[in-house]
């Protein structure tokens, strides 16, 4: 006889398998049926029992693996924390940041019990030489009839022009900071110190980047309305004026526009295209000793070394830091001022302003040389003229605003092996005597019923029936049956109905993981960022594309030099060229005008870049 392999012997013994064999003692007892009291057929109590065993072994696998994942597998607790400090609270973000939350009471402080300022301005704003005093004293009633390049013409404008700049950054910065205090902070969690520190920063770059762009737009637009439209400087700084009398008799004055000397340019555009009201020129500031008919003979073009002037002009002394231009104001703006961290530069405006000397000698002495950096004026306004401005946070106010009353974090719990190891032989044991009990139950009522059942009859009695019985069992039995499938209906669906929630953490995930979860769960899905406020520079690009014509040739200098030459010119009473059409100083304008249109675009971007996207 052949041996049977290995794995026929082993699918016999599972098929042969029986857990219910009973002992020797158990015999007795299981002969007997509890209903008529005869004599059970083995061959029917092994079937029952492999029946029971079939059962048994399935149900106590799947519940034990069940409740073995109960048991073995991590819990999430949620733990709550009260008496909140700003200790606890610090200790609770490093040790369960994930999963940290403190509701505060208040969710809106004010700014105003949070932030301290301390902002201080740039030097000359708090010195004499933005003082009334000072200004009143450079004045000079022939200032107009002296050279461009020469300080005195400009002096007193300039150094007022720089007192308005200072007042107008010192009330401006002070304004937007009443402004941010009357905001409030809203915070519907209780936030870390980098966080509130952050988000407060955040709005005061916010202020320190607006406000400067406002002011430069407004000082651009003022000087290319004045170069557009040729409007004459009293000081005759970018006016050529003649007065003379026609072959009438009849007098006249003809405004010439002042030429300023590009050595980088041709002769002829020097001679006529280079005119105050198509480029603005920078020189140095000096003092001259020209008397007032030199001064007014060399008046028109500026400054006075190009190369075929017979006699080259060059200032007595030269004012460190400043420069003429076509008018004060531009002349300004790329000024150092380093003459007045100079005193040997500043001696010198005693001899050429003699009210100086009757006011206060504190002028003599000059800021101090630590404060000096070489920065165009118009730099400083870029910065409001603010040399430091240091907010103070006060975080232990905003904490005690916010007043948390309690926080919660979830903890995980891992069982303890030996605990847990006890645990799973209590519910070896409970489960093996439960499920026995069960199974056994079950087949035993299975087996009782089949036994007792005829053509699906289960109210068949005893007696002899007759044919109304056997009609009225069969009704009797539809009825049951259908009540029996309307329950398992009922119950099937209440279960497909019954929802219970779980709450799944999926710890920092990836771009990819989060959309696949807003997929599929996107009405229940719940993401908490780590940093509630972010720059929108950080995730948004913006490509601004303005008129064709701001990107073309006709806005270039090469276009507008060219053009300049075309401009009426008159020179000793010659008129040497004409032309009707769009001149150099319409198309001067036209770049002006684009220039200003991108800066106004890219500083709205910046400053919308730096404003954050809040998000809880």
């Amino acid at each position: 006889m052949n041996k049977k392999s290995l794995p026929i012997r082993l699918l016999e013994y599972i098929y042969h398998y029986n857990v219910f064999i009973p002992d020797e003692d158990d015999y007795d007892d299981d002969d007997l049926d509890d209903n008529n009291d005869k004599v059970r057929d083995p061959a029917l109590t092994l079937k029952q029992q492999l029946y029971t065993t079939r059962l048994y072994i399935p149900l106590f696998i799947s519940k034990f693996h069940k409740y073995n994942d109960l048991l073995v597998s991590p819990q999430d607790r949620l733990i709550t924390v009260t008496n909140i400090t700003p200790e606890l609270f610090s200790q609770l973000s490093i040790e369960h940041a994930d999963t940290l939350s403190c509701p505060c009471s208040t969710i809106a402080v004010p700014y105003e019990i949070l932030v301290s300022n301390t902002i201080s301005f740039h030097p000359v704003c708090s010195s004499i030489y933005v003082s009334k005093e000072w200004i009143q004293a450079l004045y000079l009633s022939y200032a107009s009839s002296l050279l461009v390049t020469d300080f005195r013409t400009t002096a007193k404008s300039q150094f007022e022009l720089l007192a308005d700049f200072c007042s107008i950054c010192q009330k401006t910065v002070f304004e937007s900071l009443t402004d941010l205090m009357n905001e409030q902070l809203v915070t519907v969690q209780l936030l870390s110190e980098d966080q509130v520190r952050s988000q407060i920063l955040a709005n005061i770059d916010l202020i320190k980047s607006s406000i400067p762009a406002q002011i430069e737009s407004i000082v651009k637009l003022l000087q290319i309305t004045t170069q557009s439209n040729s409007i004459v400087s009293a000081l005759n700084t970018n006016a050529y004026v003649v007065t003379d009398l026609s072959n009438a008799q009849i007098p006249y004055i003809h405004p010439y526009s002042t030429q300023f000397y590009n050595e980088n340019s041709s002769y002829q555009l020097n001679f006529f295209g280079q005119t105050c009201n198509v480029v603005s020129g920078i020189a140095f500031s000096g003092f001259y000793s020209l008397s007032m008919y030199d001064s007014t003979n060399n008046h028109l073009q500026w400054p006075l070394y190009y190369p075929y002037l017979p006699n080259k002009i060059i200032p007595n002394v030269t004012v460190d830091g400043f420069f003429s231009a076509c008018t004060p104001l531009d002349g300004l703006l790329v000024s150092t001022l380093d003459c007045l961290y100079s005193k040997t530069c500043l001696k010198n405006f005693a001899d050429y302003f003699p009210d100086l000397n009757q006011t206060n000698s504190t002028w003599s002495d000059g800021l101090s040389a630590s404060f000096q950096k070489r920065i165009a004026v118009k730099d400083l306004l870029s910065d409001l003229f603010v040399e430091e401005w240091l907010p103070m946070i006060n975080y232990s106010q905003y904490f005690t605003s916010c007043a948390p009353k309690r926080c919660t974090y979830t903890e995980i719990n891992h069982m303890n092996l030996f605990y847990t190891a006890a645990l799973l032989l209590a519910l070896y044991g409970g489960l093996t005597i439960l499920l026995r009990l069960i199974t056994s139950f079950s087949v035993s009522v299975f087996f009782k019923v089949k036994h007792h059942s005829t053509n699906n009859n289960f109210n068949r009695g005893t007696r002899t029936r007759t044919t109304d019985d056997i009609k009225l069992q069969r009704i009797t039995t539809r009825i049951y049956l259908v009540l029996l499938a309307s329950s398992v209906c009922i119950f099937l669906l209440y279960k497909s109905l019954d929802v219970q929630t779980t709450n799944i953490i999926v710890s920092k995930p990836s771009l990819i993981a989060y959309k696949q979860l807003q997929e599929t769960h996107s009405d229940s899905l719940e993401c908490s960022c780590s940093n509630i406020a972010v720059p929108f520079e950080k995730f948004v690009t913006w490509s601004p594309r303005l008129h064709q014509l701001c990107s073309s040739d006709f806005i270039t200098e090469n276009w507008i030099s060219l053009l300049s030459l075309t401009q009426l010119t008159v020179l000793y009473g010659a008129r040497i060229t004409e032309w009707d059409g769009f001149k150099g100083t319409h198309f001067r304008f036209l770049s002006t005008l684009c220039q200003l249109a991108n800066k106004t675009v890219t500083d709205a971007i910046q400053r919308f870049g730096i404003q954050s996207f809040i998000t809880l």
